[in-house]
This record gives C-alpha cells, structure tokens and sequence, in this order.
C-alpha cells in the first residue's frame, strides 16, 4: 500500500514529541539502542526499484519516528511513495511520504502508530534483537547512457535529531542527548522615571541595576545509541535486446517479449533493452519482436536502444 495521508491530530502529537524530547533526560548509550539499515541493490535505468528499510530495536517499543533520507547524486531519484505490506509499520494510522521542498534529493517519512485519539488504539512494534522490515522505499533510476560512468548512489539516514528520531511509547525519543548552556547578562537603567526604568543599557558585568540568566537547550543524538547503515543502488549496463538479464541475446528474448506483449507474462529485466528499435515515444510494440527476429536470423539488422547506439 501507498502512503501519503494527512491528520491534525497527528501533526499535534509531533509537535508534543518534539517539544517533549528537548526537556528529556540525557542518557549516554553504552550499547546500540537501535540500529536502522538500507540495502545496497542495483537497477537497470528507466527501471522503478523498491529498497529495504531494516530496524533492530533492543529495549523499547518504537511507537513512530520521521526520517529523512538524502541521495549523493542524481543516478537515481526517490518517489514519494513507500511501501508496508509485511513490514513493521504495518496498519499504522498516520503515515506521510513528502520529497523536501528545497532539498529535491531527500525524501522525508513521517510514521505514527497511534496518531488519533480513543477509542482507536494502535501499538507500536516491540522489541527485537534481530533486525526486520521497517518499510521499502521507491526509487526510479535515471535513464542513464551506458558512457555514463557515475554509476552508483549513495543513500543516506540524515542523523540530524531534528530531521531524523526513533520516539517510544512513553514519548521518549531513542538516543537523545540534551546539553543546557547558560549565558549572564548585566543591564544598568540609564533613564528613571521615579521607581521605574524608562531605558536599560547592557553592561560587560556587575555592578549592574538587573541580572538575567539565559539558558540554552542543545538536543543531539547519541551515535553509539542509534547507529544508521546507510545504503546504495548501482546503475546497471543494460545490453540492448537482453530482456532476461542473461547478457546474450537469443531466442528467450523473443519469447520473453512475445509472452509480456501478448500473454501478461513476465516483463522484461530492463524496459529500455526492450525498445530495440529506439522508438521516439519509447513505445514496445509487434515492431520490436520484427526487429530482434531480423537481428537474429534474417539479415542482422542492428538493434538500437536510447541508452546507446549498440548493435548486433
């Protein structure tokens, strides 16, 4: 299922979260709390990946979370959409997949077990020693010319506490550590009236007419808590005409694309290696079969795909 849902109620509890998390205790992890990690995968270009999202949460119950993710280039690009059939988000109530405005490489989820009020109650995900599903994310890679050389993206956790946190059902927020500064000021009255200043002026220190202590809240995460495996996706080479991924091309690949085109069988490895003619609308159709059939047994007509100028 797709997610990307709106809720009052639930940007309300966010920003309780958030609030709360700035006054909580710091507490210095001596082991990981939580581990969150990214698959590295591989696509061919044109093609729509979905990549695993892994959690491990060693102590407490994960009742939501808001991660942003970014990408180092633009081999690839994320769809603001993720997926949670068999994961541990699974039937959540507020779920939000939203690309960042003015950071078009970073996607943003915001995940909430129990975002509205009673009677609805929905729980969290326990506790668990080895690392399961958290969610699959969309990315579409780009439709890359095989002279590109950049071909791998790296996929990135943002441990910013304020663009990235893990909260427990009792609010705390995994991994949070909090540090508190506090900076004096010194004011004498340059100007009464009667038993009331008309005009402080701030002085270096005492003596002074008024004292005021400022304090500072910094809010960071512990990385020996929360430990983020980021991950990557590598730009397959697709061969122009392979439609089965074998690197050769032959009679399976006229069958493959017959069987896609006609009988809803399976689609080919790469869509692009399958418009062997370089249609200009990138349409597959009856004329790509004609064409491989030329290619391989009538008089060796070259294939042509957009990603190069490759022919057999």
């Amino acid at each position: 299922m797709f997610f990307g849902a709106k809720s009052l109620n639930a940007l309300w509890f966010i920003i309780v979260l958030f609030l709360t998390a700035l006054v909580s205790t710091p507490v210095r992890a001596q082991s990981p709390e939580l581990i969150v990690s990214i698959s590295d995968t591989t696509g061919y270009p044109g093609e729509e990946v979905f990549l695993p999202v892994y959690i491990a949460n060693f102590n407490d119950t994960i009742a939501g979370f808001i991660m942003v993710l970014t990408l180092s280039n633009e081999v690839a690009s994320f769809q603001p959409s993720i997926i949670t059939e068999g994961t541990l988000i699974a039937g959540w109530e507020y779920i939000d997949v939203r690309l960042v405005a003015d950071a078009p490489r970073d996607l943003q989820i915001t995940a909430l077990a129990d975002a509205y009020f009673p009677p609805i109650h929905t729980p969290g995900f326990p506790p668990q020693a080895s690392q399961k599903l958290l969610l699959k994310l969309l990315l579409k890679v780009a439709g890359l010319h095989d002279t590109v050389t950049v071909r791998t993206i790296d996929i990135d956790i943002i441990p910013d506490i304020s663009k990235t946190n893990f909260s427990t059902s009792d609010f705390r927020v995994v991994g949070l550590v909090t540090d508190t500064t506090y900076d004096t000021l010194w004011f004498d009255c340059a100007s009464w009236f009667f038993d009331s200043c008309v005009t402080w002026v701030q002085i270096p220190g005492p003596p002074a007419d008024y004292m005021y202590v400022d304090s500072n809240i910094h809010a960071w995460l512990d990385t020996n808590a929360v430990i983020f495996d980021d991950g990557s996706l590598t730009a397959l080479i697709p061969v122009c005409g392979d439609l089965t991924g074998e690197e050769v091309i032959d009679i399976s690949d006229i069958t493959r694309l017959i069987g896609f085109l006609y009988l809803q069988g399976e689609p080919p490895v790469c869509l692009l290696a399958a418009d062997v003619n370089n249609s200009p609308d990138g349409t597959i159709d009856i004329s790509d079969i004609t064409r491989l059939i030329q290619n391989l047994y009538i008089n060796g007509t070259p294939l042509r795909c957009s990603f190069n100028s490759y022919e057999k």
